[in-house]
């Protein structure tokens, strides 16, 4: 998205070995869902090459960066197995059709569309958000905190300008 509003181009995905795409978000928004729908809409709307699409989003949001993880920290993420740490989030979805692990990626993209958020979060099975509230931070203060972090950032940049 980022790249499309700075008009920077973007990546070939067919030129990439499927099991190397990673998504992330830089700036535009945190909301990894709404990035990978519109890397699934930009795929498509853009020509679609020779993948499928679902496939590719399925790649990106599950199984790459489990495997890129697992190998960058030397154990298992993003498993529920034995052994792996419980990370893991839960959002409230009532499907309105069927779900099943061939559709699955389609909700995800159109089902909990626009941004939901996490009900809650576990991080090495540990609580992070309950009910959909984050649990030992005054998220008041944070969001003052990193307000007053930004305004001198833009200060600062601005008087570089």
């Amino acid at each position: 998205q980022s790249n499309f509003n700075n008009a920077v181009g973007y990546a070939d995905l067919d030129r990439v070995p499927p099991g190397r795409i990673l998504l992330g978000t830089d700036g535009m928004s945190s909301d990894m869902l709404g990035a990978a729908q519109f890397a699934f809409l930009a795929y498509k709307g853009l020509g679609g090459g020779r993948r499928d699409a679902f496939d590719l989003v399925r790649r990106m949001l599950v199984e790459n960066p489990s495997a890129y993880l697992s190998s960058l920290f030397g154990r298992p993420i993003g498993r529920i197995v034995e052994g792996a740490p419980a990370d893991f989030a839960i959002f409230p979805y009532r499907a309105p059709t069927p779900l099943d692990a061939g559709n699955l990626v389609a909700h995800l993209l159109y089902g909990l569309q626009p941004a939901p958020r996490a009900a809650w979060v576990y991080a090495q099975g540990t609580p992070i958000v309950e009910d959909g509230a984050l649990r030992g931070v005054d998220e008041g203060s944070v969001l003052e905190a990193a307000r007053a972090k930004a305004a001198a950032v833009w200060k600062r940049t601005l008087a570089r300008s």
